[in-house]
């Protein structure tokens, strides 16, 4: 398995675990001070990963050990990119059906007046 594809699922994996604790959370009462200090901390780590492999990398030789943790350059692009696509395409389904939903309630209540 190529060292990229690893990194990938080392960050799903954590993903998960967050799911798991936000499960937790609803299910078991955990504070929200420590569910909130988790998630800072995966942000912040989030962060100083994707710092350094976009634009602190580049200023590093191609042949040090520090490019053996990361994946090709053009995912530094790509990926976000990707998760913003998905990102806006998802609130603008939940906004059309939201607003869709809406109309429908509202024609229902003209009906039922009329009725």
């Amino acid at each position: 398995m190529s060292h990229w594809r690893r990194v990938i699922l080392e960050h799903l994996q954590f993903l998960s675990l967050l799911l798991h604790l936000q499960f937790l959370h609803r299910k078991m009462g955990a504070s929200d001070k420590m569910l909130g200090g988790i998630m800072l901390l995966s942000a912040a780590l989030v962060f100083t990963y994707y710092t350094t492999w976009a634009i602190l990398l580049p200023f590093f030789d191609s042949s040090s050990a520090l490019h053996d943790y990361f994946p090709a350059r053009e995912w530094a692009i790509q990926l976000p990119l990707f998760v913003l696509i998905i990102g806006l395409s998802a609130i603008g389904f939940f906004v059309g059906f939201t607003i869709m939903k809406e109309k429908r309630k509202a024609a229902q209540k003209i009906r039922l007046r009329t009725a």
